[in-house]
């Protein structure tokens, strides 16, 4: 299970979390060597948390294909029993910390961070689930909340948190000691973050409606499943009443015929 799901991607979080490591104890003047393998730990304990969300997030989706290969739950001898599976993967986060950190400070520290963003991560993939319809079809399905500012919140909680904060963060925690300091430096990496997340899924967003599957690993469906995309919202500033009308009654159909 965990060769399927946590292994295959590109493992940039896992590369940023060591990388950052490693230029952090440049600056402070710390020898690398003595932090590489807890670096690696908390590396892959962030492409773990990521296959916790991918798991649970094509089930939520009824995604087919991730990283080019079915979705966990689409194997036959797996299916709904992925549900449970995602939750050992989560847990197994806290297993690695526990054996590679002594009790103190600095374990509290970072798995308190990772139960923060991992929080922040499920409230955000909250906000973008109940931009979906969830059963409702045709008049029923709404736009009015497709704007901007949701499209902000979503990114900012489901994706920049885990996908680029919390490797810097890890780093943070990893390198530095507890005080006035390293809390800034925390919410620096931050406020750096949210914008790189940003643009991150802007990015994705567009691929999941034009990139080539074989070249993304996974057909997009966020078309389907009437998301709040960057496309989307966009496409909403720009067109006039009639393309409006249009795009509703477009974006009604596709529901009624994947529901």
């Amino acid at each position: 299970m965990f060769e399927y799901t946590a292994q295959g991607g590109k493992c940039y979080r896992g590369h940023l979390t060591v990388s950052a490591a490693r230029e952090l104890c440049k600056h402070r003047n710390l020898d690398f060597s003595k932090y590489e393998v807890q670096a690696m730990v908390l590396g892959w304990g962030i492409e773990i948390l990521q296959a916790c969300f991918l798991v649970a997030d094509d089930i939520m989706d009824g995604s087919t294909t991730r990283r080019g290969k079915p979705c966990w739950y689409k194997n036959q001898t797996v299916q709904l029993d992925a549900v449970n599976d995602s939750l050992i993967l989560e847990s197994w986060i806290y297993f690695l910390i526990k054996n590679y950190f002594p009790a103190g400070a600095k374990r509290s520290a970072l798995v308190e961070v990772f139960q923060q963003v991992s929080l922040e991560t499920q409230l955000g993939q909250m906000l973008d689930l109940t931009s979906q319809p969830q059963g409702q079809r045709k008049s029923e399905v709404k736009l009015e909340n497709f704007n901007l500012k949701m499209y902000k919140q979503i990114v900012t909680y489901k994706t920049a948190c885990y996908t680029f904060y919390l490797p810097l963060a890890c780093a943070i925690l990893l390198t530095g000691e507890p005080g006035q300091s390293q809390d800034k430096e925390l919410q620096t990496a931050r406020d750096i973050c949210i914008e790189l997340g940003e643009k991150f899924q802007i990015q994705d967003d567009y691929l999941d409606c034009y990139g080539k599957p074989e070249m993304i690993g996974k057909i997009g469906t966020d078309i389907q499943d009437h998301k709040c995309s960057w496309l989307c919202v966009q496409a909403l500033k720009l067109m006039n009443a009639g393309q409006r009308k249009n795009f509703e009654v477009c974006d009604c159909i596709s529901n009624y015929i994947s529901a």
